[in-house]
């Protein structure tokens, strides 16, 4: 039977990869190395207790959180941990719920056995099924940092992002191989800020930089803008958590300011210097000829010329 399922998981994935794109001929997807620990375990919703698991839709976020294809724990557990709630909870295979320290208490687990769904994202991961949540504790994550700021100080810096210019937005990333929206460079820093991935691609001429996972930096010159909801890109940066440094598959694309003066070398600008150069040096060379054209004549020139002439008068006495 579960060999079964990987099967039709497989052909479903090659026909559609969720975004209108046949894939028969394209199987690469990006490895994702999402933060993720075990299940707490398979719950369901006791019988006239109020939904718990609507910390979204308190922030005013879409509830649940949906990934075209691409739900799996890794996504979800990152996703909440980055508003700073205690529980993430997957359901249907493809629904990410969040919760506070008390919403498992609007709950009862069940066997294992009712979180039947496999996740759209991942064929070995179970995502809830029709009524249960398969939930995880964000607190517990081996590798993620919790930001140190309040969620009203996120939500505030999250709203602010369009004040800034070089801002473009949040635009989703491919999940395909070779295909990432910015493909040019890359790089990973461990303490990632924005102004470090935009000098990182500046160096390299570049004109957009995105941030992705909080720790990961793309460069490009152009690209196809699929925006989403600025929310999506949920991931403070380690180096500085009052900025934002995108989300699972999601970039906070920068616009890359041009080199300053100081920095940049150009043709234009090595032209300019060459012609300077050689114009300054004609200068002095032609002030030194005028200096030598009109200095005064020195004494010992007067000396011999009055000599000479004396010589010249005794032998005409002589002659005479």
């Amino acid at each position: 039977m579960k060999a079964l399922l990987n099967i039709i998981y497989l052909v479903k994935r090659l026909i559609d990869d969720g975004y209108g794109n046949t894939t028969i001929f394209d199987v690469c997807y990006i490895p994702r190395s999402h933060p993720r620990n075990d299940p707490l375990g398979c719950y369901v919703r006791n019988v006239n207790s109020a939904e718990t698991f609507n910390g979204l839709a308190s922030l005013g976020f879409a509830d649940p959180q949906r990934a075209k294809n691409l739900m799996d724990p890794g996504f979800c557990v990152n996703y909440c941990g980055n508003y700073l709630f205690k529980y993430a909870a997957l359901g249907k295979g493809k629904d990410c719920r969040c919760g506070k320290d008390n919403s498992l208490a609007a709950y009862t687990e069940l066997n294992d056995t009712e979180c039947n769904i496999t996740c759209v994202g991942s064929k070995t991961d179970m995502c809830g099924g029709e009524e249960a949540y398969t939930v995880y504790d964000t607190s517990e994550l081996p590798s993620y940092k919790v930001p140190k700021i309040t969620i009203n100080e996120k939500l505030d810096i999250i709203h602010n992002l369009e004040n800034n210019p070089q801002y473009k937005g949040c635009i989703a990333d491919s999940p395909f191989c070779n295909r990432r929206t910015l493909n040019a460079a890359s790089e990973t820093f461990t303490n990632m800020t924005v102004d470090k991935c935009i000098d990182f691609c500046k160096k390299g001429g570049f004109n957009y930089t995105g941030l992705e996972m909080g720790t990961e930096c793309y460069c490009g010159n152009t690209y196809d803008p699929t925006n989403l909801k600025t929310e999506e890109c949920s991931t403070s940066c380690p180096g500085n958590n009052s900025q934002m440094c995108g989300g699972p598959l999601a970039l906070s694309v920068y616009e890359v300011p041009p080199l300053t003066s100081a920095h940049s070398v150009t043709p234009a600008s090595v032209l300019g210097l060459s012609v300077g150069l050689v114009a300054g040096f004609l200068l002095i060379c032609l002030g030194i000829w005028f200096y030598l054209r009109r200095r005064p004549k020195k004494q010992s020139d007067f000396s011999d010329e009055s000599c000479s002439s004396n010589i010249s008068s005794d032998d005409d006495k002589i002659n005479t």
